[in-house]
């Protein structure tokens, strides 16, 4: 049977693994939030938005690792500190004074939290930010294909006109 770590250092040292992905991965939202949807070269813009894109999943794959580590450092506490690391994620109000890493520990829930809202804020942003992009391409794309259509009627109408007599006075 593992030891009871009773003081919160392992935890507090995986939290902030996990602060620190998250706060990298919001840094990426930014940098994709700030790609010109407007340039010219679409494909620039693809390639800027894959690049970012990727670079995010890697991210998350750190932030995930890194909350599995924390939440089995959890598991590792005493039951009071396990007590006191529920009450903060749930957002319950700590009414019991508590110093040291105690309090640390309640101030990196927090960060984690607001930075976990923070993110989902910045990603329903960019995701309807490129929503509403990709609907103007349809539009254009549809519009674009109305045109094509046109231009071949047009062509075939007139390759048939040149084909056909006309009328000799």
């Amino acid at each position: 049977m593992k030891a009871m770590i009773n003081n919160l250092e392992l935890f507090l040292k995986e939290a902030n693994e996990c602060l620190s992905a998250l706060a990298e991965y919001g840094e990426a939202t930014d940098r994709l939030s700030q790609v010109d949807l407007q340039q010219e070269d679409v494909a620039l813009a693809i390639d800027d938005i894959s690049a970012i894109v990727l670079k995010r999943e890697e991210i998350k794959e750190r932030a995930e690792s890194a909350q599995n580590a924390m939440v089995q450092a959890i598991w590792e506490q005493s039951e009071d500190d396990i007590k006191l690391i529920k009450s903060a994620f749930s957002g319950e109000e700590i009414t019991y004074s508590i110093t040291g890493d105690r309090r640390l520990a309640k101030e990196v829930i927090f960060k984690l939290l607001a930075l976990q809202k923070d993110i989902i804020e910045k990603d329903n942003a960019m995701i309807s930010k490129l929503t509403a992009k990709q609907n103007e391409i349809k539009v254009a794309l549809k519009g674009l294909r109305g045109d094509k259509k046109k231009l071949d009627f047009l062509n075939v109408t007139a390759a048939v006109g040149q084909e056909a007599p006309g009328f000799e006075a």
